[in-house]
């Protein structure tokens, strides 16, 4: 598999991940309301909203998959943006007392998913470097 390939497959399994979350999110926000005690009409629009912002926050990992060689910048954009999500979905995790049990576990998913992802993307950004400086 050429670099090219295993970087675009690396940003795409990411962006393919985030994307599926959203659509979950926004298609079936009742089967979630429960994960982060959340209730009734205003919190299915919660968890919608948060589908919303699954794509929104994805338009730099498409960008970057079509071609990340030339948009290494974005690569890099997406590594950091997916290192803020790991740092803060943490100290959320870390600030909830054990009472709340049901959404430290979704907390805890979303580390686990998003710690996963930036792995990825870290490999993918440095597959995308430059061979001749890399080589140097």
């Amino acid at each position: 598999m050429s670099r090219k390939i295993a970087t675009r497959f690396l940003i795409g399994l990411v962006f393919f991940w985030n994307i599926q979350a959203a659509i979950v999110f926004l298609a079936f926000p009742r089967e979630y309301l429960s994960s982060f005690m959340l209730s009734g009409k205003v919190g299915e629009k919660v968890i919608q909203s948060w589908g919303i912002l699954f794509i929104m926050w994805n338009i730099p990992y498409f960008m970057a998959m079509l071609n990340p060689e030339k948009e290494r910048g974005l690569v890099l954009a997406c590594l950091l943006m997916q290192l803020v999500g790991v740092v803060g979905e943490t100290f959320l995790y870390v600030d909830l007392s054990e009472q709340f049990f049901t959404v430290k576990q979704s907390i805890l998913r979303f580390i686990v998913f998003d710690g996963a992802g930036l792995l990825f993307l870290f490999i993918a950004w440095w597959l995308s470097r430059d061979q001749s400086t890399a080589t140097a």
